[in-house]
């Protein structure tokens, strides 16, 4: 059997396409198949693998890419639409704008099925305890209704779902 998978994250099947998550499809098409498994990553054959183990950490890598890419390039697209530069958010000014805005998008994201060991690491933070801080903030000001962190949020999601 053959498994190609593309940096972009989408798999195939010996010229077959899958749909869905590159991983979970990975493992059904290894699951249903009793024969060695020959891995191409972009086209490029990376060898016969009969350990379901390595697989995986090669699917779970591309996986990782793609899922930090996506997120990335909705954090420039939220940049843009409340008028800061994703350098700013990628940041650690302590602006209220900056801090509610980042922090806005670590709640959407940690929503969107995000860890936040994940979500530090796309931020460069160093510990995963600010980006869970940030979250029972949010949670905290979106249930009193607090009008901007509500405003943020409210065009981030009407943004995202247009």
């Amino acid at each position: 059997m053959i498994i190609a998978i593309s940096t972009e994250g989408t798999l195939s099947t010996e010229n077959r396409p899958v749909i869905g998550s590159p991983i979970a499809d990975a493992i059904k098409v290894m699951n249903q198949s009793d024969t060695d498994i020959i891995l191409y990553v972009d086209n490029k054959q990376v060898g016969e693998i009969s350990e379901w183990n390595n697989i995986y950490q090669y699917i779970r890598k591309l996986e990782d890419n793609h899922k930090k890419n996506n997120a990335m390039l909705g954090l420039f697209k939220f940049a843009n639409l409340i008028g800061v530069t994703k350098q700013e958010l990628l940041g650690n000014s302590r602006k209220q704008e900056l801090s509610d805005a980042r922090q806005v998008y670590y709640h959407k994201l940690y929503t969107s099925g995000y860890t936040y060991r994940e979500i530090a690491n796309m931020f460069n933070r160093k510990v995963h305890s600010s980006i869970m801080s940030a979250k029972k903030r949010i949670d905290s000001l979106l249930e009193v209704r607090d009008s901007e962190i509500v405003r943020l949020y409210s065009l981030f999601e009407n943004y995202m779902t247009n």
